[in-house]
């Protein structure tokens, strides 16, 4: 069967991704709410824009662009004249003078920008690597670059040179917002979070930068820990002098805090301040918490850019499954690291549109980077067999290793090699494994999972015409009619709709 995650602990862990992005994304603002640019800071820029002004040289254009950026003075038209100016000069120009005009543009569009993703060939991510080793021999202490390395060796699943350039980010700039959450990130990816908390914990941010307070209390939460920073984490949102930006991540984590307590009147008001001004991840955590304080929907303050796991979850649970597809996608080019986003489009692809070369490219897109998720690998598994690669499958099955009976995706995988089975002719071997998983899932009350599985042993016996289809299809429909799991209503109609007939009263 096609597995999905149910996630049982959702937290606001940060979003990874290059300086460039981040810029954009306004994860580097400033926090207060009364001096966003500090007048010794718009001295300094009017200062390189007098040089560029008077020597017309490109790197005083880039210098003045790059220092616009870091305050996101994206007011000035001289600034967006600049920058555009840089893109356009025939001469020779470094590829990074140009990303920064680039990010400066696009950050002058936030609202406009249409998607943010990576490109996952590894050649694309040699190719970044290369650029910035160049940077680095004329910034060697450049800890923004360092990080940025990590971030694509990690793409291109070289751990240890990945983990090594981010341990020089951080011995460089301790206390940088972008660093230290890119490395917690980093960390958290790699299955140590204890060291991801060592990093968070020992910098000065910790108990004056919401980004940084929000990131230690949501891991340590993750990994079911003591968070250290709770106090001042909410004398920060009574702090009417940090920005509500500043604030989105750390209320959304606290709103979280309060649900998985049962306050559930504490934790709509909190959620309701991290919606004033939110970023696509606090828009996230709120879509996840909804069923669980009892809110139908969500009022936003704003809009937000690339709100891709928040736009899939929403549509999803509105029966869109088009919608959820298409963002399900966007959400995991915009996030790699995390297999949730592939393991749930994936599911959508095969699940509700039988479309199995798509799940397939997405996991192949998805599997250097998490070549350890069972449930990406059983996924795969389940799409290759659908479509008769059974050699295939039997291959990526062999791979799948230590899945005992304390594995939370054994009895997942128990399926998938019912299927297997079946489209290898061993029709009672099959019978039994599905039967056995659905037995196993109902027995956790996992009613959601038993229908998946009930659906897909239907299918295999409608597929081979047994004596056991109706026997099959009674199981299915007595599970989805119970609206277990809705995005098997339709596949299981088109089922019925090949000549069995249901007598649900036998």
């Amino acid at each position: 069967m096609s597995g999905i995650y149910e996630d049982n602990n959702r937290q606001v862990i940060p979003r990874w991704y290059p300086f460039s992005t981040a810029n954009i994304l306004g994860d580097l603002e400033p926090i207060s709410s009364t001096d966003l640019h500090p007048k010794s800071d718009l001295k300094i820029l009017d200062k390189k824009l007098l040089q560029w002004q008077s020597k017309k040289r490109i790197s005083d254009a880039i210098d003045l662009v790059g220092t616009a950026l870091i305050l996101r003075e994206y007011s000035k038209p001289d600034l967006i004249n600049t920058a555009e100016t840089i893109l356009k000069r025939k001469d020779h120009i470094s590829k990074f003078g140009k990303e920064i005009a680039t990010a400066y543009l696009a950050g002058k569009n936030r609202g406009e920008i249409g998607g943010i993703g990576l490109d996952l060939h590894g050649d694309f991510h040699k190719q970044q690597i290369a650029n910035l080793k160049r940077i680095l021999k004329v910034y060697p202490r450049n800890a923004i670059v360092y990080a940025d390395l990590a971030f694509y060796y990690t793409l291109l699943n070289q751990h240890e040179k990945a983990k090594r350039y981010m341990e020089i980010a951080i011995a460089i700039a301790p206390n940088n917002r972008f660093v230290l959450r890119s490395a917690a990130r980093l960390f958290v990816h790699f299955d140590d979070p204890q060291k991801a908390l060592h990093y968070l914990r020992s910098s000065e941010l910790a108990k004056y930068d919401p980004w940084i307070t929000s990131t230690e209390i949501a891991i340590s939460e993750r990994s079911k820990q003591k968070p250290h920073l709770i106090k001042a984490a909410r004398a920060m949102l009574n702090n009417d002098e940090l920005s509500s930006w500043s604030i989105n991540e750390l209320a959304a984590t606290l709103s979280t805090l309060e649900a998985q307590h049962g306050a559930r009147s504490k934790s709509k008001k909190l959620l309701s301040k991290a919606l004033s001004n939110p970023n696509e991840n606090t828009v996230a955590q709120a879509e996840w918490l909804l069923e669980k304080i009892g809110q139908d929907s969500l009022e936003l303050g704003k809009e937000v850019i690339a709100p891709y796991e928040a736009t899939a979850r929403r549509a999803f649970r509105e029966e869109d499954y088009s919608t959820a597809l298409e963002f399900a996608e966007k959400w995991f080019y915009f996030q790699p690291f995390t297999s949730r986003p592939v393991v749930f489009a994936s599911y959508i692809a095969s699940t509700c549109f039988q479309n199995h070369n798509k799940s397939i490219k997405m996991i192949e897109d998805a599997r250097l980077i998490s070549p350890d998720s069972i449930l990406l690998r059983n996924n795969y598994i389940f799409s290759l067999a659908s479509i008769g690669r059974v050699q295939d499958a039997e291959k990526e099955l062999s791979k799948i290793h230590n899945i005992d009976e304390t594995n939370p995706y054994r009895n997942t995988v128990l399926a998938t090699e019912g299927l297997l089975e079946f489209r290898k002719g061993n029709l009672e071997q099959g019978r039994k494994l599905y039967k056995e998983a659905i037995a196993r899932f109902k027995k956790a009350q996992d009613n959601r999972a038993a229908s998946i599985a009930a659906f897909y042993w239907a299918r295999e016996e409608m597929s081979a015409n047994t004596t056991y289809k109706e026997v099959a299809l009674r199981e299915a429909d007595a599970l989805i009619s119970k609206n277990y799991a809705k995005e098997l209503i339709e596949p299981l109609r088109s089922l019925k709709q090949l000549g069995v007939r249901i007598d649900t009263k036998k």
